[in-house]
């Protein structure tokens, strides 16, 4: 028992220190390189080129199939479907298999000995040979196990629409944006041009209000008003040119375009341009949001989610009834 101890002892001291010593080595920066290289080529593989100037239907198009986080939400329904279907395998019987094989160098043999007289009364015999194989197959099926599998299995569905309900608010999300990103890309190519000689008009402006106020020409407080709303005038253009001329970048960041490629736009005809009208009653709208939103369609699955949850601890409670067979 002593010895048993002591060996037990050192054991765990082993054990201490080799898991003390465990230590790993820092992520190589060529395998960052490679690693990165590969996700270049992953995010930006099995794209149609682009041929020609893009319209606003094919730039929707071509951010709805190529961009990374609708093809993310893709692939996260597609997750959700497969747990689903593991979700209802839980609901079948349990069955284990085991098989092995087991041997001795002696018999496992016994005898019998009279309790009255102390003597022997059969010689040793054995029932098993040296060496056997065993093996055993055995179904189990609990009820309460059963139940709450299919209320797990109810859950996991609604987390399926939940995902569903998140993948089309991205796609709403990036149909509004390739929309704005569309439009303003357009501006830029028609006001750019303008904006530029505008500005350059503006600054002309500035500069000959200041060279007559250094040469002290009509009332000084105007001219400084006028140069202040000048330069406010100038400041608004500048950022309305950034801001168009970034339109372009952002659209081909939208359809998963690499930003070094090149592109056209095709420029809606002028005369076609009509305002939208929206002849929708208030009300409609407002039920529509309600009803349609991703948001709270997402709430509506959660809240059944909740509520199966408070059934499966109800039934967590009941005593269980297992049938179980099996052969040895």
């Amino acid at each position: 028992m002593q010895r048993c101890l002591k060996f037990f002892g050192l054991t765990m001291i082993a054990l201490e220190v080799s898991g003390c010593a465990v230590s790993t080595k820092p992520v190589d920066r060529a395998a960052s390189q490679q690693r990165a290289q590969a996700d270049i080529k992953a995010m930006f593989s099995q794209q149609e080129p682009v041929k020609g100037p893009i319209t606003l239907q094919e730039a929707t198009a071509r951010a709805l199939k190529y961009n990374l986080e609708a093809r993310l939400k893709v692939m996260e329904m597609a997750l959700a479907e497969n747990q689903v279907s593991l979700a209802r395998f839980d609901m079948l019987p349990k069955l284990a298999a085991d098989a092995g094989y087991v041997t001795r160098d002696n018999y496992s043999a016994s005898s019998s000995r009279s309790i009255q007289s102390g003597n022997q009364s059969l010689e040793p015999s054995t029932s098993q040979d040296k060496t056997r194989r065993v093996g055993d197959l055995t179904m189990v099926w609990n009820i309460l196990d059963f139940g709450v599998s299919y209320v797990s299995a109810h859950q996991q569905s609604d987390k399926r629409w939940i995902a569903e309900e998140r993948r089309r608010k991205v796609v709403h999300t990036i149909v509004q944006d390739v929309q704005s990103a569309y439009w303003r890309a357009v501006a830029a190519e028609r006001l750019l041009a303008r904006i530029d000689a505008l500005i350059e008009r503006v600054n002309m402006a500035r500069e000959n209000s200041e060279k007559m106020t250094t040469e002290k020409v009509g009332d000084l407080v105007e001219a400084y008003s006028y140069q202040r709303a000048l330069l406010d005038a100038s400041r608004q253009l500048e950022e309305q040119r950034r801001a168009l001329s970034l339109a372009k970048t952002e659209l081909a960041t939208l359809m998963n375009l690499p930003l070094e490629t090149r592109y056209t736009l095709a420029l809606p005809n002028e005369n076609q341009l009509t305002e939208p009208t929206l002849n929708v009653p208030f009300s409609t709208l407002e039920n529509a949001a309600l009803v349609n939103r991703p948001e709270l369609r997402e709430e509506d699955y959660q809240t059944r989610i909740s509520a199966a949850e408070t059934r499966k601890s109800i039934l967590r409670m009941l005593p269980g009834v297992e049938f179980s067979a099996g052969g040895n």
